[in-house]
């Protein structure tokens, strides 16, 4: 998925160019057109919407904060996009008017960037969601302004695509992983050490692949298997069984009937790291038990808001 053009999220003014404000809004929404984020956002900062005719100030702050999600999406920092989109939710929301083109535009970056956020994270059920929403709210639009929403309606049907594609990969990898399991369970059943190593290898690759796509109910199972496993092998405690339970950690931690638990086997955790002298991995368990309770996920957000027609 590629970015939308940034021209589709500039609100439009009554004032004309010969406006030295208007003249420097054009000119900053040129440097981020160009890549040139830093200079284009600073310059866009800087102007006092309320001075230009016809522009709103809501749309204008709005139209930042997407370019700033852009910016974040660009670098990779997923989790400052989506605080981005967040202040974007909150300006929309106090827009008036709410069918004008310059609002629904607004909506529409912002739905695809969330889409692309979700898809770039492996999370394609959000992104599936995204993308249909912004696709319906973009139909609408093309039939009032085909030429300002012709290239947003087809980078949504390239999207929708992507994220397919996207899925149809990670489930075949899911699958290989299940079935290497599968295969390997014999050697566990024989009580083969290497064969057992590889057997809670392969479970943990799909443990972990579960994580990353937000699959956490069936994480929670995958990893806590190889974990069992791992514990009727072998004696000893050590840094591989460390690293797992931190997994498992993780995945309770998005449980909210889990979180609590979660908390607590951190806490043993951080013991067992102490004493093994895990530096890297107490630093990763420290983190996990400051990180605040997981956000909602932002469409859960979008239900209490009918500014997208979304209820």
């Amino acid at each position: 998925m590629n970015l939308l053009n940034p021209y589709i999220s500039l609100p439009r003014a009554s004032a004309t160019e010969s406006c030295p404000m208007e003249r420097s809004r054009l000119n900053a929404v040129e440097e981020i057109a160009a890549g040139r984020y830093d200079e284009g956002l600073a310059a866009l900062r800087a102007i006092d919407a309320c001075r230009i005719d016809g522009l709103d100030p809501l749309l204008h702050l709005a139209s930042i904060g997407i370019f700033e999600m852009n910016h974040c999406i660009e670098l990779a920092h997923y989790e400052m996009a989506l605080e981005c989109a967040i202040s974007v939710l909150n300006a929309l929301h106090r827009v008036g008017d709410k069918r004008s083109l310059d609002f629904l535009a607004l909506a529409v970056n912002l739905l695809y960037n969330l889409a692309m956020v979700y898809n770039l994270r492996n999370e394609f059920d959000v992104a599936e969601k995204g993308i249909e929403k912004c696709g319906k709210i973009v139909e609408k639009c093309y039939r009032r302004d085909a030429q300002r929403f012709e290239e947003a309606s087809t980078a949504i049907m390239i999207a929708k695509a992507e994220i397919y594609k996207s899925r149809l990969k990670v489930s075949n990898v899911l699958m290989h992983y299940h079935a290497t399991t599968e295969l390997l369970l014999a050697s566990y059943a024989k009580k083969d050490v290497k064969g057992v190593k590889r057997l809670i290898s392969s479970m943990m690759n799909e443990g972990n692949t579960l994580l990353g796509i937000g699959n956490y109910k069936e994480a929670t199972k995958c990893i806590a298997r190889a974990i069992k496993i791992y514990k009727a092998t072998f004696n000893e405690p050590d840094v591989e069984y460390l690293r797992m339970a931190i997994s498992l950690a993780k995945a309770m931690a998005n449980r909210p009937a889990h979180r609590e638990a979660a908390i607590e086997l951190l806490g043993s955790l951080r013991a067992l790291a102490i004493r093994l002298g895990a530096d890297d991995e107490c630093a990763t368990i420290d983190h996990l038990m400051n990180e605040p309770c997981p956000k909602t996920r932002f469409f859960d957000l979008l239900k209490g808001f009918s500014v997208f027609g979304l209820k």
